[in-house]
């Protein structure tokens, strides 16, 4: 009987031990400081209600501050909740990068706000006008955002991956940095170039960051490899990564560089905000958009 007990105790202690480092090593246990909400949206271009996540930094109910805004697109299979790590989705939950890397002063606090968006975003659809039209007005009435391209970023996995490419061409006057993993565009070289047909690199300079596995299998390594040569093509800059695995098994490090890119070209000094909800800057006055 008592061999019986101390073999449970240090089985339920050698358990204990394992889940211990497990979390250490993970990004999820660092300590969320900041808060995700789940605002309803009664959307006029769909006609129903839909979720809408939405991440705040530290300190954001008492700084008086507006800050830089990453819009995130979720997968076919995924929706809002997956970046927060409240869906099985995705391997890293984004908010615990985020601070984690501000504690370490490596990036700029920003708000994060995820969509769910079900459908495929394409020029001029019901979902792409939901986002242009609903989601942006009210994210930039109700939180503290920065209401400018320069502080406007997009990043997706997969579909979120390829609503992300689409939006960035159709809209480049509303963003100024991207993001996609593995993004299953399913675009050739001359289909990419309708898309951005009537894009003016000059007037409206974006940042493009890809990412995408060798091995995965879901979505081709391939369909970067296209993306990448019509950015090549056009002379535009980018960041490509190339990884082993695929989109579930992107390594922090990875992630953690995508964050940095993106805080690199958002993350200009933080804004503070008059009584009034006026934003102040030494730009001069920003103009809602």
């Amino acid at each position: 009987m008592f061999q019986q007990k101390t073999f449970k105790i240090y089985f339920f202690l050698f358990i204990a031990f394992l889940l211990l480092g497990a979390l250490m090593m993970s990004p999820v246990a660092f300590a969320i400081e900041g808060t995700v909400e789940f605002p309803m949206i009664k959307s006029k271009v769909l006609g129903y209600e839909q979720e809408l996540g939405v991440y705040l930094p530290p300190g954001y109910a008492t700084s008086g501050l507006a800050y830089p805004v990453m819009y995130l697109f979720h997968g076919a299979s995924g929706t809002d909740r997956c970046f927060f790590g409240l869906q099985p989705c995705y391997i890293h939950h984004f908010d615990g990068i985020a601070e984690s890397l501000v504690a370490q002063g490596r990036i700029t606090p920003m708000i994060m706000v995820a969509p769910s968006t079900p459908g495929w975003i394409n020029a001029g659809n019901s979902w792409a006008n939901y986002f242009i039209q609903d989601i942006m007005p009210f994210v930039e009435q109700t939180y503290r955002v920065l209401r400018s391209r320069e502080y406007r970023g997009l990043l997706g996995p997969s579909k979120g991956g390829s609503d992300v490419i689409q939006l960035v061409f159709m809209r480049p006057d509303l963003f100024s940095v991207m993001g996609a993993h593995a993004a299953a565009h399913n675009l050739s070289l001359e289909q990419l170039e309708q898309l951005a047909k009537n894009y003016d690199a000059a007037k409206y300079p974006i940042r493009f960051w890809i990412h995408h596995g060798r091995n995965d299998t879901g979505v081709p390594f391939v369909q970067s490899e296209t993306f990448i040569a019509f950015l090549k093509e056009k002379g535009w800059e980018y960041v490509f990564e190339a990884s082993d695995g695929d989109l579930m098994t992107v390594s922090l490090d990875i992630m953690e560089r995508c964050f940095e890119y993106f805080s690199k070209f958002l993350g200009a000094p933080l804004v503070a905000v008059q009584p009034q909800g006026k934003l102040a800057t030494t730009w001069g006055e920003m103009k809602r958009r």
